[in-house]
Protein backbone atom coordinates (compact mmCIF):
# COMPACT_ATOMS: atom_id res chain seq x y z
CA UNK A 1 0.00 0.00 0.00
CA UNK A 2 1.40 3.31 -0.52
CA UNK A 3 2.38 5.46 2.75
CA UNK A 4 0.34 8.45 0.88
CA UNK A 5 -2.56 6.31 2.09
CA UNK A 6 -2.01 4.98 5.22
CA UNK A 7 -3.70 7.63 7.65
CA UNK A 8 -6.68 7.10 5.77
CA UNK A 9 -6.70 3.45 5.87
CA UNK A 10 -5.67 3.59 9.38
CA UNK A 11 -8.98 5.50 10.25
CA UNK A 12 -11.53 3.31 8.15
CA UNK A 13 -9.88 0.34 10.07
CA UNK A 14 -10.50 1.93 13.45
CA UNK A 15 -14.27 2.36 11.82
CA UNK A 16 -14.61 -1.14 11.29
CA UNK A 17 -13.43 -2.41 14.56
CA UNK A 18 -15.54 0.10 16.33
CA UNK A 19 -18.63 -0.84 14.34
CA UNK A 20 -17.86 -4.72 15.78
CA UNK A 21 -15.66 -5.80 13.03
CA UNK A 22 -17.49 -4.46 9.90
CA UNK A 23 -15.36 -6.18 7.02
CA UNK A 24 -18.00 -4.66 4.20
CA UNK A 25 -17.13 -1.20 5.39
CA UNK A 26 -13.28 -1.51 5.75
CA UNK A 27 -13.35 -3.08 2.14
CA UNK A 28 -15.16 -0.75 0.61
CA UNK A 29 -12.97 1.88 1.99
CA UNK A 30 -9.65 -0.08 1.09
CA UNK A 31 -11.30 -0.52 -2.39
CA UNK A 32 -11.66 3.28 -3.09
CA UNK A 33 -8.44 4.51 -0.84
CA UNK A 34 -6.11 2.61 -2.42
CA UNK A 35 -7.78 0.67 -5.29
CA UNK A 36 -7.56 -2.54 -4.26
CA UNK A 37 -9.65 -5.35 -5.78
CA UNK A 38 -12.82 -6.59 -4.12
CA UNK A 39 -10.37 -10.06 -3.41
CA UNK A 40 -7.56 -8.44 -2.03
CA UNK A 41 -9.71 -5.54 0.11
CA UNK A 42 -11.63 -8.18 1.67
CA UNK A 43 -7.95 -9.97 2.61
CA UNK A 44 -6.34 -7.18 3.95
CA UNK A 45 -9.85 -6.17 5.90
CA UNK A 46 -10.04 -9.20 7.57
CA UNK A 47 -5.98 -9.30 8.46
CA UNK A 48 -6.71 -5.87 9.75
CA UNK A 49 -9.26 -6.67 11.80
CA UNK A 50 -7.91 -10.11 12.94
CA UNK A 51 -4.80 -7.56 14.47
CA UNK A 52 -6.92 -5.15 16.00
CA UNK A 53 -8.85 -7.43 18.00
CA UNK A 54 -5.85 -9.27 18.92
CA UNK A 55 -4.28 -6.04 20.36
CA UNK A 56 -8.21 -5.51 22.05
CA UNK A 57 -8.24 -8.42 23.53
CA UNK A 58 -4.36 -8.47 25.09
CA UNK A 59 -5.19 -5.28 26.50
CA UNK A 60 -8.57 -6.50 28.22
CA UNK A 61 -6.68 -8.87 29.56
CA UNK A 62 -4.05 -6.70 30.86
CA UNK A 63 -6.41 -4.39 32.58
CA UNK A 64 -8.60 -7.55 34.12
CA UNK A 65 -5.18 -8.84 35.48
CA UNK A 66 -5.25 -11.90 33.63
CA UNK A 67 -1.32 -12.74 32.58
CA UNK A 68 -1.91 -16.03 31.00
CA UNK A 69 -3.76 -17.76 28.23
CA UNK A 70 -4.56 -21.33 26.96
CA UNK A 71 -3.44 -21.64 22.76
CA UNK A 72 -6.80 -22.89 20.79
CA UNK A 73 -5.75 -24.16 17.51
CA UNK A 74 -8.72 -23.85 15.37
CA UNK A 75 -8.77 -24.92 11.65
CA UNK A 76 -5.45 -24.96 9.05
CA UNK A 77 -3.93 -21.39 9.71
CA UNK A 78 -3.23 -20.96 5.88
CA UNK A 79 -3.82 -18.32 3.40
CA UNK A 80 -5.19 -20.58 1.10
CA UNK A 81 -5.80 -23.75 2.26
CA UNK A 82 -6.05 -25.34 -1.06
CA UNK A 83 -2.67 -24.47 -2.17
CA UNK A 84 -0.57 -23.90 0.90
CA UNK A 85 2.55 -22.39 0.87
CA UNK A 86 5.84 -23.59 2.51
CA UNK A 87 5.85 -21.07 5.30
CA UNK A 88 1.49 -21.50 5.28
CA UNK A 89 2.29 -25.20 6.30
CA UNK A 90 4.98 -24.31 8.96
CA UNK A 91 3.10 -22.05 10.78
CA UNK A 92 -0.22 -24.62 10.66
CA UNK A 93 2.37 -27.23 12.07
CA UNK A 94 3.68 -25.31 14.92
CA UNK A 95 0.28 -23.54 16.03
CA UNK A 96 -1.36 -26.87 15.80
CA UNK A 97 1.65 -28.17 18.01
CA UNK A 98 0.91 -25.19 20.61
CA UNK A 99 -3.07 -26.20 21.13
CA UNK A 100 -3.47 -26.25 24.73
CA UNK A 101 -0.24 -25.18 25.78
CA UNK A 102 -0.25 -21.51 28.22
CA UNK A 103 1.65 -19.29 27.44
CA UNK A 104 2.43 -15.23 29.47
CA UNK A 105 -0.17 -12.90 27.50
CA UNK A 106 1.65 -9.72 27.08
CA UNK A 107 5.03 -11.62 25.25
CA UNK A 108 2.66 -14.03 23.30
CA UNK A 109 4.15 -18.04 22.61
CA UNK A 110 7.49 -18.31 20.78
CA UNK A 111 6.82 -20.28 17.54
CA UNK A 112 8.66 -20.73 14.41
CA UNK A 113 11.73 -18.25 15.92
CA UNK A 114 9.26 -15.63 16.61
CA UNK A 115 6.72 -14.33 19.20
CA UNK A 116 3.15 -14.58 18.03
CA UNK A 117 -0.45 -14.49 19.45
CA UNK A 118 -3.75 -15.99 17.81
CA UNK A 119 -5.00 -14.10 14.77
CA UNK A 120 -2.18 -11.58 14.77
CA UNK A 121 -0.27 -13.86 11.70
CA UNK A 122 -1.75 -13.72 8.34
CA UNK A 123 -3.76 -16.86 7.72
CA UNK A 124 -4.14 -17.56 11.43
CA UNK A 125 -7.45 -19.01 12.65
CA UNK A 126 -6.82 -19.63 16.33
CA UNK A 127 -8.14 -17.95 19.70
CA UNK A 128 -7.23 -18.15 23.09
CA UNK A 129 -8.94 -19.20 26.49
CA UNK A 130 -7.83 -16.96 28.98
CA UNK A 131 -6.69 -18.33 32.48
CA UNK A 132 -8.16 -16.35 35.34
CA UNK A 133 -5.45 -15.64 38.06
CA UNK A 134 -6.95 -17.18 41.13
CA UNK A 135 -7.72 -20.87 39.21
Amino acid sequence: MPKKHVEAIYQAALRSVSAGKDLHLLSNALMEIAGMTRGQAGQVALSLNDKATAMIEQERRGSLGITHAIWMYAAPCMNDPRNPSESDMQRDAAHRAANGKKYETSKGMYLNGKWTRPRVEDGCKCVSRSVMPWS
